[in-house]
This record gives structure tokens, C-alpha cells and sequence, in this order.
């Protein structure tokens, strides 16, 4: 399914098997897009 526009800067690698390397650090590793926040955002 092709998005219109992705919420998270960046990309996710994702191995072989499926797997997602953690980060050492708090959170995910994943920047939030502001910019597609603020143009979809709804009030």
C-alpha cells in the first residue's frame, strides 16, 4: 500500500527475519515528521 505521508523520519530496518534492532537510548530511535503532523493534523 503506497502512504500519501509517513508520520516517523528515517526508516525502520527490519532483518531478514523480521527482527528490529533496538536502540541503546530512550525511545525507539524514530523522529516524528512535524511538518506531516501539522498538515494533517485535525482541530
Amino acid at each position: 500500500m503506497k502512504r500519501a505521508a509517513c508520520l516517523w523520519r528515517g526508516r525502520i530496518d527490519v532483518d531478514a527475519g523480521g527482527n528490529v534492532a533496538v536502540p541503546d537510548g530512550p525511545g525507539l530511535g524514530l523522529e516524528p515528521d512535524r511538518d506531516v503532523m501539522e498538515r494533517y493534523r485535525v482541530a
